[in-house]
């Protein structure tokens, strides 16, 4: 796990550098990776308690934490200094970011550990019934123009979206799983190279972004269309293609366990 994490943060700030007009979430995803090696030894309890509190405070330490990074960084500006840095990468990596933020990841984690543990049928069928249709109702409501969620600004309505429609997402591909494997299975297969099928979209939509005038948005159907088939061929391709483990799992794991495996081979010859 802690290879993992180092490969998404790695991974992520290369990923940073190129011209995808794409928010890349890994150092986040690397973050919360380690994050999550506490949270899975807490209680349910404790979980929920975070979840809670978190939730009730994520708006508010936004609003707060933006306003001093934006302060911070004028008052380093006028003073002919560099307004970049470990501090302010730091809070918007945690409260502060624009786009993504650990507290608001930290609820839905929270969540995920509890019903993972939690996975029988009952509060399976119950939670994405109730999800499911919170969540179609908060998008009739937008629609309707009863309620804004404006994307990532971290108000307490886009928080609650986000919940429920990933509570709903999960536990639909679980009952698939359960009860249609067949149909699941292609999900399954593309889960396996995740990482891989991540690094590409960004290549990809880097590539797309180079090719095009200045001012070109790459956020099209047709680029999201291409890199759902490209990860679903992917994922059918890459394990009967290549056999040999760890490789098997796609290049990009590949190489993340076999580091993981060698570090582990000199952690157990040493401590023998």
């Amino acid at each position: 796990m802690l290879v993992r994490a180092a490969a998404l943060v790695g991974i992520g700030l290369l990923l940073e550098r190129t011209d995808a007009q794409i928010v890349v979430v890994l150092v986040w995803l690397g973050a919360l990776t380690l994050l999550c090696l506490v949270l899975v030894r807490l209680p349910d309890l404790a979980l929920l308690g975070v979840a809670v509190a978190l939730y009730v405070l994520e708006p508010r330490l936004l609003t707060s934490t933006s306003t001093s990074l934006g302060e911070w960084r004028f008052e380093r500006l006028l003073a002919g200094k560099s307004a970049d840095g470990l501090y302010p990468r730091l809070l918007e990596l945690t409260v502060a970011g624009p786009y993504y933020r650990l507290t608001s990841m930290l609820v839905v984690a929270c969540l995920g550990i509890v019903l993972a543990r939690h996975a029988g049928r009952l509060v399976t069928v119950v939670s994405l019934a109730g999800c499911g249709l919170l969540a179609a109702g908060m998008v009739g409501a937008q629609r309707a123009g009863t309620l804004d969620m404006a994307p990532y600004t971290g108000t307490p309505a886009v928080l609650t979206f986000e919940v429920v429609l990933v509570v709903t997402v999960v536990q639909a591909v679980r009952l698939a799983v359960t009860y249609v494997p067949a149909a699941a299975r292609p999900l399954a297969d593309a889960g396996r190279v995740t990482l891989t099928a991540y690094v590409v979209q960004i290549l990809v939509a880097h590539q797309w972004v180079q090719d095009r005038e200045p001012g070109f948005r790459d956020d099209s159907w047709t680029l999201l269309a291409a890199m759902v088939v490209v990860s679903l061929g992917l994922g059918w391709a890459w394990p009967r293609l290549v056999r040999r483990d760890p490789w098997s799992r796609g290049p990009v794991e590949g190489l993340e366990r076999a580091v993981a495996g060698a570090l582990g081979s000199v952690v157990r010859r040493r401590s023998a």
